[in-house]
């Protein structure tokens, strides 16, 4: 599961401000960031999609609940709840299988390219052992999730995509001298 992934498919609140604690101490770049949130958004499932194949809901009640989200600008899940096609449980369960099979921010920026894995790692830990104060005292970078982090373009269906490497478990583009 990844612990940057709300119930709602948002980022965790400890997702931005792991992209900023990045970017105060230079270790990436805004571009960096944004690519890497724009790869989240375009490979981590939606929660209808995960609706449909897990068949918590059929396609024509995927179909309803979106209908009724552009109407009312509700989450999807709440949506599908208000419609009574859901209960409060079976969202839960919904979106623990959302979170279960979506990517964290460090893992986008390991497959785009920004971090190499040992880096990462590093990072990670050294930020996981901030406080909540600290957190707060981060450097305030100019950015914020824009609307290129919200794009629901999608992969081709067979993976490839050129603007983001493939990477081993070492952080070797393929291609690359080991």
């Amino acid at each position: 599961m990844c612990p940057e992934v709300s119930g709602q498919g948002d980022l965790h609140p400890r997702a931005v401000p792991f992209g900023r604690y990045l970017l105060s101490r230079g270790l990436i770049t805004k571009k960096q960031l944004e690519k890497a949130m724009d790869f989240l958004s375009r490979h981590n499932p939606k929660v209808g999609e995960v609706a449909r194949s897990t068949s918590f809901l059929s396609s024509e009640q995927v179909e309803r609940v979106l209908e009724r989200q552009a109407q009312t600008g509700e989450r999807f899940g709440q949506a599908a709840v208000s419609l009574g096609f859901l209960s409060e449980e079976e969202l839960e369960r919904l979106l623990e299988e959302q979170r279960s099979a979506s990517l964290c921010l460090g893992h986008a920026l390991f497959l785009t390219g920004a971090l190499e894995a040992d880096r990462l790692v590093n990072e990670m830990a050294r930020f996981d052992s901030l406080e909540e104060a600290e957190l707060m005292a981060l450097d305030p970078v100019d950015w914020q999730p824009g609307e290129s982090s919200r794009q629901t373009e999608r992969p081709s269906p067979s993976g490839d995509n050129a603007e983001y490497p493939s990477r081993d478990s070492r952080g070797t583009s393929q291609g690359e001298a080991a």
